[in-house]
């Protein structure tokens, strides 16, 4: 969580039109993948929640660059 206010940090300074509230879901996101990857053992979901918590955060990855990419151009 200690990366995650530092790239909140650096986004809020370098790109000012960056939308306060994409700039909280970085720290949202950080919060859930750590909270999913600690309480979800492979050995309970037969690898079903590691599957599923890539996939998720990839997609999520994915929109953030896009939005990223989008106020970079402005």
């Amino acid at each position: 969580l200690d990366l995650s206010r530092e790239i909140k940090k650096h986004l809020s300074a370098t790109l000012k039109d960056y939308p306060e509230e994409a700039l909280g879901m970085v720290g949202s996101i950080s919060h859930m993948v750590d909270r999913a990857r600690n309480k979800f053992s492979e050995s309970h979901f037969e690898g079903e929640a590691a599957r599923w918590l890539a996939m998720f955060v990839r997609d999520l990855v994915n929109s953030q660059i896009r939005l990223l990419l989008h106020f970079m151009k402005s």
